[in-house]
């Protein structure tokens, strides 16, 4: 697994390929291993990310290209070419299922730390 997420570091992905490495591992391992083990939440992420990419894809009529960074934050980054040059956004990617804690107060206990504060902020 962390094999797969390195070779996605060095280069950027169209969300085709890396949604058909995704159905590869689903095959290999099963979906519900990738939709409920913690070990696959970069492979969740991933796909979260696929999608996105290719929702931007069709509004922007660009295309648009993934690239999954070895260190969190950020989850992925998205890039589209714009008449020469390239745009490159930073996204991160949490998930929230209903607890007794509120979506606020969870991105404030796991996103507001140092940590991301620290990457973002610099």
């Amino acid at each position: 697994m962390d094999k797969l997420i390195s070779q996605y570091n060095k280069r950027w992905h169209s969300p085709t390929n890396v949604y058909m490495h995704i159905q590869k591992l689903a095959k290999d391992v099963g979906s519900e291993a990738i939709n409920k083990s913690p070990q696959y939440q970069k492979v969740r992420e991933a796909r979260i990310s696929a999608i996105m990419a290719f929702i931007l894809s069709r509004m922007r009529n660009l295309p648009t290209f993934l690239r999954f960074p070895l260190k969190d934050p950020p989850d992925v980054y998205f890039m589209q070419p714009n008449d020469g040059t390239m745009d490159i956004v930073t996204v991160e990617i949490t998930s929230y299922r209903e607890s007794e804690e509120s979506l606020l107060e969870q991105l404030k206990r796991t996103k507001l730390n140092q940590t991301y504060l620290y990457k973002y902020m610099g």
